[in-house]
């Protein structure tokens, strides 16, 4: 399968090492790595790690573009607008717009003009380095799902009189957070944008 190097937070040698796994493991643990990763980025709405992008947004009028991701300052290649899927797109200048990094939105005075798919923007996002709490978040997934994968043995629910359980399905389908500990939410809690929940 191989480590998804777009998306990984942490690395498969560190999880390794953290987790104690022996090397028969190391399959296993790679792939929870990149589950633990997507399952984060997923869960905060926002991308941590540097990647480049080309992002293809609904303009609505308003003066705020939110482009879903926090982005390197200076990154921006370009910016273009035009009609529903840009068709005649026209690019956009720096001065046409002001960038907010660390919010990741754009802000344009005129807004931007109403339309499907109709704004594009290349550009890097996430952060120049996975913030430490981001990196320890996953590294602590990874330690919690070593023992019972994601969408695997997970019990959903138990009865005692004449006994029942109920896994959840495969898939993870049914978590909405169940498979994320509150110790590990908490730590993500001043990365995740709310709006995206």
């Amino acid at each position: 399968m191989g480590l998804d190097t777009a998306v990984y937070l942490v690395g498969v040698d560190q999880a390794m090492h953290d987790l104690g796994a022996p090397e028969d493991r190391y399959v296993q643990v790679e792939r929870l790595v990149n589950a633990a990763s997507a399952r984060i980025e997923g869960w905060c709405g926002s991308r941590f790690r540097r990647r480049t992008a080309t992002l293809r947004l609904d303009g609505d009028e308003t003066p705020l573009l939110d482009l879903g991701s926090p982005f390197i300052p200076g990154s921006i290649a370009s910016v273009k607008v035009g009609g529903d899927d840009l068709s005649s797109p026209v690019s956009l200048g720096a001065t046409d717009y002001v960038a907010y990094p660390a919010r990741g939105q754009l802000f344009r005075a005129s807004g931007w003009p109403a339309g499907v798919r109709n704004v594009e923007v290349v550009l890097e996002v996430g952060y120049a380095e996975v913030p430490h709490p981001v990196r320890e978040a996953c590294l602590q997934l990874v330690r919690h799902w070593y023992g019972d994968p994601p969408g695997g043995a997970g019990l959903r629910s138990e009865r005692l009189g004449d006994y029942a359980y109920e896994r959840f399905p495969p898939g993870g389908v049914g978590l909405p957070d169940s498979d994320i500990p509150d110790e590990v939410k908490a730590l993500l809690a001043p990365y995740r944008r709310m709006w995206w929940a």
